[in-house]
């Protein structure tokens, strides 16, 4: 995709994209092409992407288990 179009994907700044993008193709993660005077960004590997999914969900089983712990912390001080 083309920096602007993730700008407005992600709602942030296209500078900030920029940087990020930067980042990731200096470590292999995204690869560029030109496309006329823009240039375009693709995962150089697909299963950055299942890595991705993996991390969100590892992520989110945290927080669960963070908000459960903290339920239970705030049912605890109720009964006392």
């Amino acid at each position: 995709r083309h920096v602007t179009a993730l700008a407005e994907i992600l709602d942030i700044p296209q500078p900030t994209v920029s940087r990020h993008l930067r980042r990731l193709q200096q470590h292999a993660l995204v690869c560029s092409k030109r496309d006329g005077a823009s240039v375009v960004y693709s995962i150089t590997n697909p299963r950055i992407m299942d890595l991705l999914d993996l991390i969100r969900e590892v992520r989110l089983e945290s927080l669960n288990q963070q908000s459960r712990i903290l339920a239970r912390g705030a049912s605890l001080t109720k009964a006392v």
